[in-house]
């Protein structure tokens, strides 16, 4: 829906100009691989799909001691409206918990930070929100392990590598269902919801907010290992290797 113009009138001369003819395509989602046929017109036989692998420094870490019990929560994406702070802004308005609230971005759209800001100053005293700057890459695992919870309601993620990063250090998910990552609950990594949900967005933070502070931390161990089995699942390495062994032996 960004720049849909700009980027109709790309397909439809790509398309007629044949640029992605005889290409195979790598979805890593059954829903990425409908977008990629039903936009580009991509024959399905055409699209093989592998979930995306996490990095090749993907580790477990030591979570951080903590003493405070209000419950923390991070923000950690591009400020785009695809990755949608502003409907988070917009579901913590719903929250009667207590909690920090810290954002790391870059600030891409400078009217959007804007009206990012607005929607910050009108929650609820109780709820405090620091933005804190661009994050670089080798500080993400150490700074997440600091947090009761990842907080992002996107609206798409092809993989969604800062889901992984989160795991991996133990801090638990909440998420939307436009991701790769479903049936969180079922293992106990977060939880995914629809984005219409506000309710079921803020009954979670609700709940993870009067829940101890020991209990929270006693979880982290169990969501390192179940996100490690996870993440580097048979399947996901097996519908990897087979995808580029067929585009080898193309």
């Amino acid at each position: 829906k960004l720049k849909y113009i700009k980027k109709r009138i790309y397909i439809e001369i790509s398309n007629m100009l044949g640029f992605y003819k005889n290409i195979q395509w790598h979805a890593s989602s059954d829903l990425e691989a409908h977008d990629i046929s039903s936009v580009l017109r991509i024959p399905p036989n055409m699209i093989k799909i592998a979930l995306d692998l996490p990095d090749n420094g993907f580790k477990l870490e030591q979570t951080v001691q903590r003493r405070d019990e209000k419950l923390k929560v991070i923000y950690l994406a591009r400020f785009t409206r695809e990755k949608n702070l502003d409907g988070a802004l917009r579901i913590l308005q719903s929250v009667s918990t207590p909690m920090d609230f810290d954002i790391f971005g870059i600030q891409e759209d400078h009217n959007y930070w804007q009206e990012c800001l607005a929607l910050a100053k009108e929650l609820p005293h109780y709820i405090h929100v620091e933005y804190h700057g661009p994050l670089q890459p080798e500080r993400v695992h150490s700074v997440l392990s600091n947090y009761d919870l990842l907080f992002l309601p996107s609206h798409g993620e092809n993989y969604g590598h800062v889901i992984a990063e989160a795991l991996s250090v133990g801090t638990r998910v909440l998420i939307s269902t436009l991701t790769p990552w479903s049936k969180l609950e079922h293992s106990g990594l977060g939880w995914s919801i629809q984005l219409d949900n506000i309710d079921g967005f803020a009954e979670i933070l609700n709940t993870l907010g009067s829940t101890p502070l020991a209990e929270r931390l006693g979880t982290r161990p169990f969501v390192q290992r179940a996100a490690l089995q996870r993440c580097l699942d048979s399947k996901s390495l097996e519908h990897n290797r087979k995808l580029f062994s067929k585009i080898d032996s193309q």
